[in-house]
């Protein structure tokens, strides 16, 4: 027996993170009425694209999910849910087409969701590449050591950050499949 169309879960790269399908728009919790022109954060919390704009002015660089707090960075804020209209004309469709239109709505929940947690690692590791550089010229400071002149060329700047960009996203790919961190 298929679960109800209403409560229907499923979960992404076994990372169990439920996306809910409905039949009938979300209910945003800021205005608490039907979302307009739905949005999803990167926690999966559903508001109305202009609720959560207007929640999100403040700090230049972030803010936070109006329902955990969660921090969230302002070129991952919003992503567009494209489920509610799809959904809506698969329940007046009947027999395969419904099912066909439900599976096309699915499958586009999904890609939205996965979308944006990649948007998010990737922003991760950029901050994380920064916070690197600046610790190591701090302590190359610190420690009284010259910097290289060499080293503050753009060109050079460049090629250390992509190297340590690249060596965070081999870490992170690393511990997704289980494997050590270092």
């Amino acid at each position: 027996m298929a679960a109800p169309l209403h409560t229907c879960q499923f979960f992404l790269n076994n990372e169990l993170t439920p996306v809910i399908c409905t039949t009938a728009p979300p209910t945003c919790p800021i205005c608490d009425e039907p979302a307009t022109d739905p949005v999803s954060l990167p926690c999966n919390h559903v508001f109305c694209r202009e609720c959560i704009t207007a929640w999100s002015i403040g700090p230049p660089e972030h803010s936070t999910c109006p329902m955990c707090r969660r921090e969230l960075f302002r070129r991952s804020l919003i992503v567009r849910l494209p489920i509610p209209a799809a959904m809506q004309n698969a329940g007046t469709q009947t027999g395969a087409d419904a099912e066909a239109a439900l599976a096309r709505a699915r499958l586009e929940e999904a890609l939205a969701a996965r979308a944006a947690r990649m948007i998010n690692d990737r922003h991760r590791v950029l901050v994380a590449a920064r916070v690197a550089r600046e610790d190591a010229d701090r302590r190359a400071t610190t420690q009284g050591a010259e910097v290289p002149a060499v080293a503050a060329s753009p060109q050079t700047r460049a090629a250390q950050a992509n190297r340590l960009t690249q060596r965070w996203i081999r870490r992170v790919k690393r511990t997704r499949r289980g494997g050590r961190g270092q």
